[in-house]
């Protein structure tokens, strides 16, 4: 994850060169991260990262645009290669990125402490020319004082995937291995991305492209290279436009040096990082001259020399009756769903150890408790349907979530559910679920969304929370915000939205993964008819884009006014709670304030039953929709 200051000192031995005329292959976050940051310096005029903020569907254009761009690069693109399972001597290293990003949050919080500006015109397009993804200037700090969108990376990922050109039934998708066969351009790895670019790199004599300086760390081959992201301009414009940047060829470096290779140098300068050039590079000979054993420097090593894909779950004989199967699935999973499955792969006493959920960094208001707690009891029943397929010897009996508590980034045990509680909790969401696409005539994607507000809803009146208005209600349903300030109420609301929708995302893809793991290793589902219902429901779930698209201001037809006004009302009676009294739009001057306890009623506990299929509609009665007095029930 980047030795400090590496890159600074290597800078004079790097070449100039014409980029993408070897094999290209690409660390894909790095690239997500170079793209979000462009898009922000396209909107260098705006006032706040929200403001300047591309949606989803923007990002995913302008990474395609990006890779499109150059014809020499639309030749030799060979590999993208996306993070699916982090070791465990990494997890110091994100759980202190998360808590950086928490510490920015709080930064950002603390300077507008009434909330954010808002859009009072519409967004321009984001410009996917090659003068607006390169060339570009710095992003003002005041665009980066929040952390990028939680979603970044598996919305980009989810576009390449349905792409025409990367998409899974494209036959410009596969590239040749070193086996003879065909893999995915764009792969979800059983490991660190950096390490699967290093080996192919190693394999065809191509070059990395990435951020990340430990790709100078690793052994590329005589003919492998690094180019950085960063230092890639495009020349000339039309037909005779191309790419040039520095190239940095750890194999010749270490040959100017006087190096075996480069692992010394960049050990001594982890060690040391404000050392001077000439003491690290003295050291670093000494090192790698010397014959004596260090094990610091030997746990340093292995972190670029040994295969995390041993630990792949695919790779296990126990699971491999479907195995073309499940390695289609996990190469396009969501990086952190990925490697939560992966974890299941490793043996030798791993019950003993919890298997990690490190939740996407919502950004909500860090003075009230994380918007991650809501969505929490799905994304523990996806977990636990997982397990219930698995092999003994690979069952974890505990699940961690990293998120948010109070001011610090922390792991919370997730509770387990008994066979019964999942099946009942199955039950639940297929019911409240159907309920909702038979009472709203909207589009598939309009109707999740509802489902999410409605769902949201419900935890908030469960747990004794202030309802949202009709006003909010509409400002998330259409992705409007029409006040000059966006308040942390608003933004920890959206935060909560946004937590519930993804939750049910992890349900999906749980769901979708015990499908294909054969369960004659695993526990005997008696309800693997639910599963099978659950999951067929969850297939319509929209892609991430759909679901969350960027809050814009713009003018509303009077129609769709009365059509949005109608859903609300409905999902007001569907709950069987008042419409909350405030519901007139806050005036600058209120926005900010502490708002009153908005009166609701609770919604009625009816006595313990299964809900089924033939269950009361609105207006008639209802059976509880409220997942943890159902499962109290059973």
């Amino acid at each position: 994850m980047g030795i400090p200051h590496l890159i600074t000192h290597l800078r004079a031995y790097s070449e100039p060169t014409r980029a993408g005329v070897m094999k290209v292959i690409i660390d894909g976050p790095s690239l997500c991260y170079h793209i979000y940051h462009a898009c922000l310096a396209s909107r260098a005029n705006y006032q706040n990262p929200l403001q300047a903020a591309p949606s989803y569907e923007e990002l995913g254009k302008a990474f395609i645009a990006w890779l499109d761009l150059d014809n020499g690069l639309k030749k030799n693109r060979d590999k993208i290669y996306f993070d699916g399972f982090l070791p465990l001597s990494k997890y110091d290293v994100r759980n202190s990125r998360l808590q950086s990003s928490q510490n920015q949050l709080k930064t950002c919080h603390s300077l507008h402490i009434k909330g954010l500006s808002s859009m009072l015109f519409d967004h321009t397009a984001i410009d996917c020319s090659p003068s607006g993804l390169f060339n570009l200037p710095h992003v003002p700090s005041r665009l980066t004082a929040l952390p990028a969108p939680p979603f970044l990376v598996p919305a980009i990922l989810e576009t390449l995937l349905a792409s025409p050109v990367y998409g899974s039934k494209s036959p410009q998708r596969v590239a040749a291995s070193e086996d003879g066969g065909e893999h995915p351009i764009v792969e979800v790895v059983p490991g660190e991305a950096d390490f699967y670019c290093a080996k192919r790199a190693r394999e065809v004599g191509g070059e990395v492209w990435t951020s990340d300086s430990d790709l100078l760390v690793y052994d590329l081959g005589s003919e492998g290279s690094v180019i950085f992201l960063k230092d890639i301009e495009l020349t000339g414009s039309g037909r005779e436009g191309h790419l040039r940047a520095l190239r940095y060829s750890p194999s010749n470096i270490a040959n100017r040096l006087e190096l075996k290779d480069t692992s010394s140098l960049a050990f001594e300068m982890k060690q040391d990082p404000h050392a001077a050039w000439h003491e690290v590079l003295r050291r670093a000979k000494a090192r790698s001259l010397s014959s004596k054993s260090d094990l610091e420097y030997d746990r340093f090593l292995q972190e670029y020399t040994s295969t995390s894909a041993q630990t792949s779950i695919y790779n296990r004989t126990t699971l491999r009756a479907k195995e073309p199967d499940i390695q289609g699935l996990l190469r396009e999973l969501d990086p952190r769903i990925s490697e939560f499955i992966h974890q299941h792969g490793i043996r030798n006493g791993c019950a003993e150890q919890p298997a990690s959920l490190f939740l996407p960094f919502l950004i909500d208001d860090p003075n009230r408790s994380a918007a991650w707690n809501v969505g929490a009891f799905w994304r523990r029943l996806g977990c636990e349907i997982f397990k219930a397929v698995l092999p003994r010897e690979y069952m974890r009996e505990n699940t961690i979530e990293y998120l948010r508590r109070g001011t610090r980034i922390t792991g919370v045990t997730v509770p387990s559910l008994t066979m019964k509680q999942a099946e009942s909790a199955m039950e639940t969401f297929l019911y409240s679920w159907r309920r909702v696409k038979e009472m709203f005539e909207t589009s598939n994607v309009e109707t999740w969304r509802i489902f999410g507000l409605c769902e949201l809803c419900h935890w908030l009146v469960d747990d004794d929370k202030t309802l949202p208005s009709r006003t909010e209600l509409k400002q998330l349903l259409t992705s409007r915000h029409p006040l000059p300030i966006m308040s942390w109420d608003f933004i920890h609301l959206s935060a909560q939205w946004q937590a519930m929708l993804y939750s049910f995302r992890i349900l999906a893809q749980l769901t979708a993964a015990t499908s294909i793991i054969d369960r004659r290793h695993g526990q005997v589902l008696a309800f693997s008819d639910t599963v099978a219902s659950l999951q067929e429901e969850l297939q319509s779930l929209p892609t991430l884009h759909e679901l969350l698209p960027t809050t814009r201001v713009k003018k509303q037809h009077q129609e769709d006014e009365k059509a949005v006004d109608d859903v609300i009302s409905i999902l007001y009676a569907l709950l069987e709670i008042e419409e909350p009294l405030v519901s007139a739009p806050e005036t600058p001057a209120q926005q900010g304030e502490p708002r009153k306890k908005r009166r609701r009623r609770r919604i009625t506990k009816p006595e313990a039953g299964r809900v089924t299929a033939g269950a009361p509609r609105v207006g008639r009665g209802r059976q509880s929709n409220n997942m943890y007095d159902l499962l109290e029930e059973s």
